[in-house]
């Protein structure tokens, strides 16, 4: 329900943007379109350390199942806008929710390291799944006025001055339904905190709790978290303003820039492609990692979208030739490397995952540092991406301007594939048991408090010092 909130908004905000009563310049299109988007990456970023500590103090049932009703009310509000701030705000406000958090603490604490990369191969075929209905909500049901059957809104005279309430108010409805399952099926994983027990293992223990800059700050020790948090961060920025510049361009006309599509084509395209996505990663991705290892496998993915950026100049000439061609190099080229570069983000998430193995009491932390870098490159791409676009659209077919928007998506990424050269081969490996282990890391790793390791001389001295 997350992803399908965040995605159902795509197909139409361009077209809600340039409905609305309120002029908004040309060149600004793409730079309000692009915050709408992922504004509430925002909110999501700075509503993580807040999460992280009511997911402790509170327990992770109440945090996910209640805190989500903030998203349901938000989502339905988008679609009453007169004003483009009115968008912006309650997008925002969908962000404070605390799914993002809350889903990877609990997939961490409800995994084991031989299970874990498997379920993440079916976590993010799940999100991509509500993506991709969010997608087809979004193109299918706006402006439903004279267009769909009376029951969807088709004569209603409400729907007629609210053309983009129906998506809005069908995934508030679907939120609700998610609600009232968490409350029923959701079982509860918050761990004992470990600062109230009398002792750990046999080992007398301080009742004193760390602060959450001293969490952060072991978290940030953790061997390689820093290293393949930035690459995330980055990662993030590249896929989504990739699909910023995307949104943008297959509404703009062709004589601008774009490729000319409705919005209902554009939300069954992306769709389409999420589906692909959906059926291929659970078979590409394991056989990538078995053959390249998991760095090699994240390098391979993430290069394609400096590729697909080169690829923007070529379809805008196939859109003038004609729709054949477009359909074309749509199809063969950009679908098809959108899916595959999509396939670094598990890659991402099982390296992130690993680096908890050994501090399972820093899990929630590093779930909020990791969401706030995640939430920053999504709030930054398609809003950059997109203004760009909309900037290039003003300048004549054969001139620089109008290579700005893929110029500089090339150059924005770039830095995933750089950075991912950086991680270490073999940073998850198979131990004698079968288990999936972080390698031992140098550094500042023996700082940290190593809890539920055993009863060795070095755990029981770092349970001493927590």
């Amino acid at each position: 329900m997350d992803a399908l909130t965040y995605g159902s908004i795509f197909p139409f905000i361009i077209e809600y943007i340039t409905s609305l009563p309120v002029h908004v310049p040309q060149d600004k299109i793409g730079l309000y379109a692009g915050i709408a988007e992922g504004g509430l990456m925002f909110a999501e970023a700075a509503a993580a350390p807040v999460w992280a500590v009511l997911a402790d103090k509170l327990g992770r049932k109440r945090c996910a199942t209640w805190g989500f009703m903030i998203s349901v009310i938000s989502c339905g509000m988008v679609g009453f806008g007169r004003r483009v701030e009115w968008i912006i705000f309650w997008r925002m406000c969908i962000g404070l929710n605390p799914t993002p958090v809350m889903s990877k603490i609990l997939i961490t604490e409800l995994t084991q390291p031989t299970n874990r990369e498997f379920i993440f191969s079916i976590y993010s075929p799940i999100f991509n799944l509500g993506y991709l209905v969010g997608h087809l909500i979004g193109g299918w049901l706006a402006s439903p006025y004279g267009r769909l059957p009376f029951w969807l809104g088709g004569n209603s005279d409400f729907l007629r001055r609210w053309p983009y309430a129906l998506p809005c108010l069908v995934n508030s409805f679907l939120g609700l339904l998610a609600v009232i399952n968490g409350l029923l099926f959701l079982e509860e994983t918050r761990p004992p905190r470990i600062h109230d027990a009398e002792e750990l293992d046999g080992v007398p223990m301080s009742r004193e709790r760390p602060t959450t800059f001293d969490l952060w700050k072991m978290t940030l020790k953790i061997p390689h978290f820093v290293l393949i948090l930035a690459n995330f961060c980055a990662y993030q920025f590249a896929v989504y303003a990739f699909e910023g510049l995307f949104t943008v361009f297959a509404y703009t006309p062709i004589t601008q820039g774009g490729l000319g599509f409705p919005v209902e084509m554009i939300g069954s395209i992306i769709a389409f492609t999420t589906l692909l996505y959906i059926v291929g990663s659970p078979i590409i991705i394991p056989r990538l990692k078995r053959r390249f290892g998991i760095r090699r496998s994240l390098t391979i993915t993430v290069i394609t979208i400096p590729i697909e950026a080169l690829i923007v100049p070529i379809a805008q000439w196939c859109a003038r030739v004609g729709r054949v061609w477009t359909w074309g190099i749509l199809v063969l080229v950009q679908l098809p490397l959108k899916n595959f570069h999509q396939m670094g983000w598990p890659m991402n998430d099982h390296l992130n995952t690993a680096c908890f193995d050994d501090y399972p009491h820093l899990v929630a932390t590093g779930s909020a540092i990791t969401l706030i870098a995640g939430a920053s490159g999504r709030a930054f791409g398609p809003a950059i991406a997109g203004w760009l676009f909309s900037i290039s659209t003003e300048y004549p077919l054969a001139s620089f301007g109008r290579q700005i928007s893929w110029i500089s998506l090339f150059l924005m990424t770039l830095p995933p594939v750089m950075l991912s050269l950086y991680i270490p081969d073999g940073l998850t490996k198979e131990d004698q048991t079968g288990n999936t282990v972080l390698e031992e890391g140098d550094g500042n790793a023996a700082d940290i408090p190593l809890i539920g390791r055993g009863s060795s001389e070095e755990s029981d001295d770092a349970a001493r010092e927590v």
